[in-house]
This record gives C-alpha cells, sequence and structure tokens, in this order.
C-alpha cells in the first residue's frame, strides 16, 4: 500500500459533502440492519463473498459467536463494523482499490470527522448536528438544534401535505401519498405500478388518508402490503431539469387526477426548494431520537420574543425567489403580526415578529401603524395582495425608506386567520425590478398557507379559509369578501399610468381642456361601530355599503365611472376621467343620499355566499358616509409633476394626490361626517358643499 493512497483517502474524507454522505449511509445502516453477513452486504451493495474475503486480510474484523446447537456460528456485525462498510463503500465509489484501503480507516475517520459531521442550517447561524449514542449536548444547545430540526419536518411535511390536498382537492376523501426519491439521477428508475415502488429505492413519502389526516416518512425501500389497491400517476408537464419528478401513488377506484398547468409550477417550485435543502432535513426523517416539541409561541408576553420556527420560514421565503448570478433575488422578508389584536382593526398596529437572516428589522423598533404603513399595513387593513414592481428610494409606499435604499420591488402579502379576517402580513424586498411574477407570486400562497396554519391554534387549523386551487386562480385575493371591487393596487397602477401619459406629453395643447375628478368614499364611525359589535360588523357593513355603490354606478354610460375601487378597512375611491367639477359634486351628493340609511349585517360570519335568513343579520341603524370630490386639469398635473426630477416625479405627485384624498376625508369627519366636501380651484382649498342645509 502507497502512503498516497492513504494521503488521499484522508483529503477524500475531510470533505463536508463526503462526510455527509458517509453519515447517511451510517444512519441508515444502523436503523435497518440486521447483524447477519447477507444484510450488512445488501445494505451496501456488497457481495458475502466480497465481506469474507476482506474479514480474511484484515480489512473487517467480526465477531463470531460460539457455535450454536445446529453447529454453526454466523458473523455478526456490529455497527462500528458497518460504520466501516460505510467508508469502504464511498472510497469504492471514488476509485480507490480495496489494497488501496487501509485496515484502520475507520481511525483516520475519526482523526478527520470527530465525533459528529455538522450540517450547515439553513440560516447559517449554527450547526445542526448528528448527535452519536451517549453523547450530549447542553439544554440550551439541545433547544437549538431541537428548533433546526422541528422546521425541517414542518417545512418538508408540509410541502408535501400541501401538495397533495391540492391535487386531491376535487377528490375528498381519497388516499394518496408522493414519493420523493432521493437517489442519484443516474440510478433512478421510472415506476410505472406499486408493485415495483421498491424501486424507487431511499424516498420521503407524504400519505394522505380518507379523512384528510397527513403522514411523512423516510423508507430506503417503500413496499405496501396490498400493492393491486393503488395506481401510480405522475403530473404533467414537470420540468426533471429543475427537480425529479415525484411518484404520486393514489386509491385504483379514484378518478384520474386533474391539475391544471399553473397547479404543477407552483408544486414544482416548492418541491425545488425540498431537493435543495435535502442535505438538510434527511437527518431529521432518518433514524436517531426525536424530541417532542409543543409548538405553541406567545408574542404577547413582550415585543422581543422570537420564534426560530418563523425565522426559518421567512429564510424559505427568501430561498424561494432563486438566485441570479451568485445572488438571492428577493433580499428579505419580514413577518407582521398586530401588537393588540383584541384592538378594533382600524386602530391596530402590526410589529416584526420574525425575519430573514439579512433582514434590517429590529424586533422593537420595526412597527407600522396608520400614520406610517408602507405596503404592509395598507395589505394587513385591506387584505389584499400590493405587489409594486418598481419603487425608487424616496417612494412613501415604503415604511422605512431610510433602511432600505437598495429595494426596487417589493410585495406584501396578509395572511388569513381562521376566521377568515387577516391574521398578519409578510413583507419581501427584492433590489431587482419587477422581482414577483405571477408564478412567484403563486408559489407563496403555498408558502403563506404553511404561515397561516403556523398562526392558529390545533382547532384553528380545522378551519379551511379557502379553496387552495383559488389561492393560485386568483393569487391577489386574500379576503373574499372584497373579491368583486377593484384593489387599491390597481387603481395606483391606473393613476401611475395616466400620470406617466401626461409626463412624456410634449405637447401642451394636447393636454388642454382635459381633466379627471375623483370622489373618495369612508363611512362614518367605524371605530365606534367595531368596538361595539366586532371586527366582522365592521367589515360586512363596508361590503354591504360597496355593493349599494356600485349597484347605483352600474345606471353610469361611461365603463370607466362604474369601477369601484376598495382602498383600506372602510373606504372606496372613484376615479372619473373627463368628469368636470360640477358634475363629480352632483354626483358625490346623489351617491350620499343614496349610501345613508340602515343596513343589515352577517356579524357572525365571514364567509361571502353562504345563505343567511333575514333574522339572523344584524340591524345597524342610521349610517351614514362622507364623501371628498376632487378635480384635476391635466395642464396643472403637468405642471405638478415638473416640480420633481424624472425618476420621482409620478411616486412624488401621485403621493401628493393621495394625501389630498385624505385630507378631504378628514375634512368631512370635522364637520361631523355625513356630508360632502369637495374642492373648490377659486379658494384653493376644501370647502364644505353639501350636508343637508345651506352650503356655505
Amino acid at each position: 500500500m502507497k502512503d498516497l493512497s492513504i494521503e488521499g483517502i484522508r483529503k477524500h474524507l475531510q470533505q463536508k459533502e463526503v462526510q455527509q454522505r458517509v453519515w447517511r449511509r451510517m444512519l441508515d445502516a444502523h436503523s435497518k440492519a440486521t447483524v447477519t453477513i447477507s444484510r450488512a452486504a445488501s445494505l451496501f451493495k456488497f457481495s458475502e463473498n466480497q465481506l469474507r474475503e476482506w474479514e480474511r486480510k484484515g480489512l473487517l474484523q467480526t465477531d463470531r459467536p460460539s457455535l450454536s446447537s445446529e453447529g454453526k456460528g454466523h458473523r455478526q456485525y456490529s455497527p462500528e463494523d458497518l460504520d466501516k462498510l460505510a467508508l469502504i463503500r464511498e472510497l469504492l465509489d471514488q476509485g480507490y482499490g480495496p489494497g488501496d484501503i487501509p485496515s484502520d480507516v475507520d481511525t483516520i475517520w475519526k482523526q478527520v470527522a470527530g465525533d459528529h459531521v455538522p450540517l450547515m442550517s439553513l440560516s447559517g447561524s449554527r450547526e445542526r448536528e448528528y448527535v452519536p449514542e451517549g453523547k450530549h449536548h447542553a439544554i440550551d444547545t439541545h433547544v437549538d438544534i431541537a428548533d433546526e430540526e422541528y422546521f425541517w419536518r414542518f417545512f418538508v411535511s408540509q410541502a408535501l401535505r400541501l401538495s397533495l390536498l391540492l391535487i386531491c382537492e376535487e377528490m375528498p376523501g381519497t388516499i394518496a401519498g408522493f414519493f420523493l426519491p432521493i437517489q442519484s439521477k443516474e440510478s433512478r428508475l421510472r415506476i410505472d405500478s406499486p408493485h415495483n415502488i421498491s424501486q424507487a429505492g431511499p424516498s420521503l413519502i407524504g400519505w394522505i388518508g380518507a379523512n384528510q389526516a397527513f403522514y411523512a416518512s423516510y423508507e430506503p425501500a417503500p413496499t405496501f402490503d396490498y400493492p393491486s389497491d393503488f395506481r401510480v400517476e405522475y403530473l404533467p408537464d414537470w420540468n426533471e431539469n429543475i427537480c425529479p419528478a415525484p411518484i404520486i401513488v393514489i386509491q385504483r377506484k379514484s378518478r384520474d387526477i386533474a391539475v391544471t398547468g399553473i397547479q404543477v409550477a407552483a408544486i414544482q417550485r416548492i418541491f425545488e426548494l425540498v431537493y435543495k435543502h435535502v442535505d438538510d432535513w434527511f437527518p431529521c426523517f432518518s433514524a436517531g431520537r426525536r424530541d417532542w416539541i409543543e409548538h405553541v409561541t406567545n408574542f404577547g408576553l413582550n415585543p422581543n420574543v422570537t420564534d426560530a420556527l418563523l425565522d426559518n420560514m421567512m429564510n424559505i421565503v427568501v430561498a424561494l425567489g432563486g438566485e441570479e448570478h451568485n445572488h438571492l433575488r428577493w433580499k428579505f422578508c419580514n413577518l407582521f403580526l398586530p401588537q393588540e389584536p383584541s384592538l378594533p382593526l382600524q386602530q391596530r398596529t402590526i410589529r416584526v415578529r420574525a425575519h430573514s437572516s439579512n433582514s434590517p428589522a429590529r424586533l422593537s423598533s420595526m412597527v407600522l401603524t396608520v400614520e406610517h404603513p408602507g405596503l404592509t399595513y395598507r395589505a394587513y387593513q385591506s387584505g389584499q395582495v400590493i405587489y409594486r414592481p418598481h419603487v425608487t428610494p424616496k417612494d412613501t409606499m415604503l415604511a422605512y425608506p431610510d433602511i432600505e435604499q437598495s429595494t426596487r420591488s417589493a410585495i406584501a402579502i396578509p395572511l388569513a386567520s381562521a376566521d377568515g379576517m387577516v391574521a398578519g402580513a409578510i413583507y419581501i424586498a427584492s433590489e431587482e425590478d419587477e422581482a414577483f411574477s405571477p408564478d412567484d407570486q403563486r408559489a407563496l400562497r403555498l408558502l403563506t398557507r404553511m404561515l397561516e396554519e403556523l398562526l392558529t391554534t390545533f382547532q384553528a387549523r380545522l378551519f379551511v379559509s379557502g379553496r387552495l386551487s383559488e389561492a393560485l386562480a386568483r393569487p391577489r385575493i386574500v379576503d373574499s369578501s372584497f373579491r368583486d371591487f377593484l384593489s387599491e393596487e390597481d387603481f395606483i397602477d391606473e393613476f401611475e399610468s395616466l400620470l406617466n401619459d401626461i409626463l412624456k406629453q410634449e405637447d401642451s395643447e394636447q393636454l388642454s381642456g382635459k381633466e379627471i375628478s375623483f370622489i373618495v368614499l369612508d363611512i362614518d364611525k367605524q371605530t365606534p361601530l367595531a368596538i361595539k359589535n366586532g371586527d366582522r360588523a365592521a367589515r360586512n357593513l363596508s361590503r354591504e355599503v360597496g355593493i349599494k355603490l356600485q349597484g347605483q354606478l352600474r345606471l353610469q354610460s361611461n365603463p370607466e365611472f362604474r369601477k369601484v375601487y376598495h382602498v383600506g378597512t372602510d373606504r372606496y375611491y372613484l376615479k372619473l376621467p373627463g368628469m368636470s367639477l360640477d358634475e363629480a359634486r352632483n354626483l358625490a351628493v346623489q351617491l350620499l343620499q343614496l349610501l345613508r340609511g340602515n343596513y343589515r349585517v352577517d356579524v357572525r360570519r365571514p364567509m361571502v355566499g353562504r345563505p343567511v335568513l333575514a333574522d339572523e343579520l344584524f340591524a345597524l341603524q342610521n349610517v351614514t358616509v362622507r364623501l371628498g370630490v376632487a378635480n384635476f386639469k391635466f395642464p396643472k398635473l403637468k405642471e405638478v409633476l415638473g416640480r420633481y426630477g424624472p425618476e420621482d416625479a409620478v411616486a412624488e405627485t401621485r403621493t401628493l394626490i393621495l394625501n389630498n384624498f385624505l385630507e378631504s376625508l378628514d375634512r368631512g369627519q370635522t364637520y361631523g361626517g355625513d356630508c360632502v366636501v369637495s374642492w373648490d380651484h377659486v379658494k384653493w382649498g376644501f370647502i364644505l358643499w353639501f350636508k343637508d342645509e345651506p352650503r356655505s
């Protein structure tokens, strides 16, 4: 044997990926091996004659008990012998011959790898370790490792579970399973029948029962007692260049799986993450001791309570964006939750409770309020996803522009609660423009479903806050109560498009005589109503007012005048291109008189479209609204746009005008509500236009 070979072996075994591969084989052997030579040989794909020959030459030294009554003594392979076979398998696979491997290769292994092999966590902040029998950790370290393991078991299991629920959504009560082979691509076989499912080799398995109970496990060679009860299917249009196609095993009596291309693409994005981190989660599903964790975090204890599982979920959200040019496409992700959930929705503030590793957030300082909302607070209050594909450092849509100088696009996604309301929101920022495609948003909705379940109790998890297929088909709608209205994002997009057209117009004559009016509407006394009757009563009243508003506007001949934008909890905008100020004022007075009065709302159920008896509705008397009217001439808008640099002109002008809307509603509140406040071009300010009394 040459010293050169031993030095090459030493260097090879020092590589982290090699050590992880060897440990996986050792762990698998420890959990599955018997003490017989035939079983030891089969575990590592050796022949029995090879093992006998290596023992004869001193490479192996196995125990041989005394002769049994039949006169035979069988070789007994201890865990240490199996560890040595794992090392031999690795070195043979790398081209070393049996004669190159020293008899003390296990000693070399311990010298270069120590007693355990570190596996880096997703966050990179702490290593998770395989702990050999008899070795112990300090309690605080043990807890950190348990948290890391719990995260991987949760995320991988939920990826399998939600994907199964999605493909079986139209087949309730179906028994089905996902098999994710983890063999190398070269050794992977295509499985066409449950009878030969064992040929899939080592696999992670997700299994859902008829009652939707879910099971996740690792099997080195999966089998069925009654394979004829099942059949094998594959998802269509799966791109195996991204990650291996999962094997679907489903009840034979079930009809064929019907999935859309959108659904398959979303599932593949999640499974790509699972396969990318196989070295992280594999030890959490293979052999070894498992800790039981009752995962309940009480964020109400103090502002600095943290949750390792939620932090790691924020890292997974960032990882979902992928990489370009060795950089993450998405920079960071924050989870915002209400500080005082018992307060009415309009009075709540939201605070960062979890964040990805490279987030600029600090738990004690990152708070969003109605005065400093940013995208996230707006999304939290409206129940709608808000995505801005282009932002600038001075854009007021960013709540904290001083720490987001490099942000160029951002998205805020509300999280639904068990009662159909909004429990919180996540905020994701990117240094790239247009970093969140429709496919990205659909995949994010699968991840946000995991977060939604984490934020509920066990009983709340039994409540389904919406169909997964709906979340993918309409990924930007979270609160279905307002699905029939246009969103604040729609309003901003259309308004910015108009401002861009005006900014680009070189010929001032083309703008002459053109104008646009706006009507903004807010329901009076919503906060006292929510305090007295609950958020759901206020929310459903807002919806009823919006429906009545929509019905009245259907009489308008111009389709643009029929658009209703839901903004915030109890606010609506109307965009009226070409309408004069006098016409807008008259329309506002008509709407005021129509919308005031008595309403009956459901205060118990959040779901839209469910039949409700009349006597189950709650009567709200003397509801009033206040309206603001604004009018802008195109030449004036051109002048305002010219006050700012080209990069910031549209965002600054949009902010100025939206603040103008809020000022009109605030004026209406000072007049006691139930009124119309209008812009006056002569006085260059707001005036009280109508309040069932002589106009001033």
